[in-house]
């Protein structure tokens, strides 16, 4: 019993895993209707998941 229950846990943890970093479906987004923060990055910037919004690069 105990191996079950560990498997299942394995199993939805792994399921988990791999949706949190499986990329964004972008299909039906509309880069007109987001509405995007202006930013002023002092180290550049690139676009967000879908395209449409300016996110600036981390400062390390």
């Amino acid at each position: 019993m105990r191996v079950a229950l560990l498997l299942l846990l394995v199993a939805a943890v792994s399921i988990i895993g791999v949706q949190s970093t499986s990329p964004p479906i972008c299909t039906n987004v509309k880069c007109a209707d987001q509405h995007c923060n202006p930013v002023s990055c002092t180290c550049g910037s690139y676009k967000g998941s879908c395209g449409c919004c300016d996110v600036c690069y981390k400062v390390s």
